[in-house]
């Protein structure tokens, strides 16, 4: 009986130690993140928001919900907040209408959405350099006693500021596509889109490192390979190496999609990256799709790779 009791008093205690660190362990977990799960269920909202509102079937909703739901749309579908922009413009509309005991008809809702996204893309329709940066809805109360409310949309758009690991291009860099025949405006004979490019591709901003390379392997990069299409090359074309060139006239390639290929460059590059070896230099070539000589022009890139080593010839 003793040694029974020696026993209960040695596991007793062992078995409190372990309940006290499982609930220990327990207070230590990590709670969900709300914040993301918050996001998702706001989506999901807009979503079906704009699902509803195109059958006209949102139903009556309060002023300030269906004011949160336009806004809130407005935003998901046409404001790109990772971009940086520049060339901000700001745009202003609004709607005057009579809520019945503040409540919006589903028609009202409707009408007060479509003027503002047809606002929207009279702009980013018409210029698919420009994107949407944010959009606000809001309300007024009239100042006469009539019951309307007047929602106004203030919205700011901007040309992408494209930050690459290469020097830009400036707005009076617009280059004929080839032949060395200089810009846009004329002059500058002896340079063209392709030389230019090529010089950015081969000189990044932060220089490159002082050594050699051995093993030097040649990888070709096309733009109709279809891990290089992009709906959002500014030519829309939907490459992200230039495509459509014409002989004549001949096509003039403006800076903002010049800087539009110093942006896809680093992705082409590390997709042609053999495993073990880095990026030595490139050639960009002008070549064009069988049909003669008129046939529509387009580059594709000679990407040259190996193995580096630092430091150089002592000699």
């Amino acid at each position: 009986m003793k040694s029974i009791k020696l026993l209960l008093s040695f596991i007793v205690p062992i078995m409190l130690i372990s309940i006290f660190n499982a609930c220990s362990k327990e207070q230590n977990i990590r709670q969900p993140n709300t914040s993301k799960s918050t996001d998702s269920k706001t989506t999901l909202d807009l979503i079906a928001f704009k699902t509803s509102l195109h059958q006209k079937s949102t139903g009556n909703m309060d002023l300030d919900s269906a004011i949160w739901h336009i806004e809130g749309l407005l935003n998901l579908d046409n404001a790109n907040n990772t971009h940086s922009f520049i060339n901000l413009i700001q745009i202003k509309d609004s709607i005057v209408l009579v809520p019945e005991n503040g409540v919006l008809t589903s028609d009202q809702i409707f009408q007060a959405y479509s003027r503002f996204q047809e606002k929207l893309d009279s702009i980013l329709i018409m210029n698919p350099l420009i994107h949407g940066d944010i959009a606000d809805v809001h309300r007024t109360i009239s100042a006469f006693k009539d019951n309307t409310e007047t929602l106004i949309l203030d919205a700011s758009l901007g040309e992408d500021e494209i930050l690459t690991n290469y020097q830009p291009f400036g707005t009076t860099d617009n280059w004929l596509w080839h032949d060395q025949l200089g810009k846009c405006s004329g002059g500058w004979t002896g340079l063209d889109a392709r030389i230019m490019l090529q010089n950015r591709f081969n000189n990044p901003v932060g220089g490159t490192p002082v050594g050699y390379f051995t093993d030097v392997v040649m990888n070709t990069a096309y733009p109709y390979e279809s891990q290089f299409a992009d709906p959002n090359n500014p030519n829309g074309h939907g490459h992200m190496i230039f495509t459509g060139g014409s002989w004549s006239p001949c096509t003039c390639i403006p800076y903002n999609e010049m800087n539009y290929y110093l942006s896809t460059f680093d992705f082409i590059k590390a997709d042609k990256q053999p495993t073990g070896k880095s990026f030595s230099s490139m050639t960009v070539v002008t070549d064009l799709i069988p049909g003669g000589s008129g046939g529509p022009g387009f580059y594709y890139y000679k990407l040259y790779y190996g193995i580096f080593h630092n430091g150089s010839n002592p000699e």
